[in-house]
């Protein structure tokens, strides 16, 4: 009862996904609770089973999981902590990031009951992995729960508490680098600027390249509980500067906006759980300022087409504005395709950016050897860091 399971879905060329084999930890046990957190990148996925009890009843555990070259997922670790312990809960969020993993025990008590801690593991050229760090807030104190939400990328991780500096659980996230050496160092505490009693920031966050995202869902800002997210982004003085503030358009009370949150590469989406009593999940982009992208979908597979000499018989498109594919409107919008929306784009196939007022009109009759069923989606985001809206 309770032992878990988690399940994997692989996309096809076609854009469709297909669940994997079921998976369940080789020394399953009752209230294992196997699957609580997952996390996953490339060949490699982590699971937590907070419930396992190697180091006493709710001690926790995490497994790796690692994609063999025929597509079959094997369990090649058990992570425990070398100072597991009772109730320390560890497994309760995982992360992973190439080679590092890390993973929270909220309920860890080195600075008193429940002030948290989290661990990063590091796989070795024999392919084992081996703890590497145990990472607590500098500023600890009981129940904070550090650590009960976590996430890694490349050299930075971020953890986030309960912290009470700007009244009770209003919370904090607390970002580490990787030095050279391969220890790990605080650098920075990340509070809202506008933080407040019980506001929840840090019960969520996400952490990719040079920005982070820390969501704060019981924020009031549109009701109690409509909740919030807030982007930072780290200085060139290896600082970290809050960027934005984002919120639900039309959020009411209880939505739970940033209970989950998630960023990559200039692309932020952030879930809302109890939005309309059925939950949604809003995007946002970082572009420069306020765009337009009209995709065109062609036969299931969704296009965007940057205009190029001799395609002029392709694409009757006017008064185009051209951005070249390094840009962050061409990156945004390949990735928007590629892992939102479940299609793949063919890769010669470049971003488009329509100026505000202008009009995209594609010629079916001569769109690619006379591909029919042209439909265009039209997209609008509101500046930096601005929701993806479709027009």
């Amino acid at each position: 009862l309770d032992s878990g399971a988690a399940y994997i879905f692989e996309r096809s060329a076609n854009g469709s996904w297909t669940q994997k084999p079921k998976l369940t930890s080789a020394d399953a046990g009752a209230s294992d609770i196997f699957g609580w957190s997952v996390a996953i990148d490339g060949d490699y996925a982590i699971i937590g089973a907070r419930g396992d009890g190697d180091n006493g009843a709710n001690s926790g555990s995490a497994y790796i999981f690692e994609r063999s070259l025929e597509g079959v997922w094997l369990q090649t670790s058990k992570l425990l902590p070398s100072d597991g312990a009772f109730d320390d809960r560890f497994g309760s969020t995982v992360s992973i990031s190439g080679d590092y993993a890390i993973v929270g025990a909220e309920n860890n008590d080195d600075d008193g009951h429940s002030s948290g801690s989290a661990y990063v593991f590091h796989r070795s050229d024999d392919g084992t992995w081996l703890e590497q760090a145990k990472m607590t807030a500098s500023d600890a104190e009981v129940g904070d729960q550090f650590g009960l939400s976590v996430s890694i990328s490349g050299r930075y991780a971020i953890a986030g508490a309960k912290d009470d500096d700007n009244g009770y659980n209003a919370g904090a996230a607390y970002i580490f680098e990787r030095s050279t050496d391969g220890t790990w160092a605080e650098r920075a505490k990340l509070l809202a600027a506008d933080g407040a009693y019980d506001d929840r920031f840090g019960y969520s966050v996400s952490i990719s390249g040079s920005h982070a995202i820390v969501g704060a869902h019981a924020d009031d800002d549109n009701g109690d509980g409509s909740g919030s997210a807030y982007v930072f982004e780290r200085n060139d003085d290896g600082s970290w500067s809050e960027l934005v503030k984002v919120i639900a358009d039309g959020g009411t009370s209880k939505n739970y906006f940033g209970r989950s949150v998630s960023i990559y590469r200039g692309i932020a989406i952030v879930g809302a759980y109890n939005d309309n009593h059925g939950g949604s999940a809003y995007v946002y982009g970082d572009v420069p300022e306020p765009t337009t992208l009209t995709l065109l979908t062609l036969g299931g597979l969704s296009l965007v087409r940057r205009r190029k000499r001799g395609c002029a018989n392709n694409l009757n498109i006017e008064r185009i504005a051209r951005w070249d594919l390094e840009s962050w409107c061409a990156w945004l919008v390949w990735r928007l395709l590629k892992r939102m929306f479940r299609v793949v784009p063919c890769p010669a196939f470049q971003c488009v950016q329509i100026p505000l007022g202008k009009v995209v009109r594609p010629s079916a009759a001569t769109l690619w050897s006379g591909t029919t069923g042209v439909m265009m989606h039209t997209v609008f985001i509101d500046g930096p860091w601005g929701v993806v809206k479709f027009l």
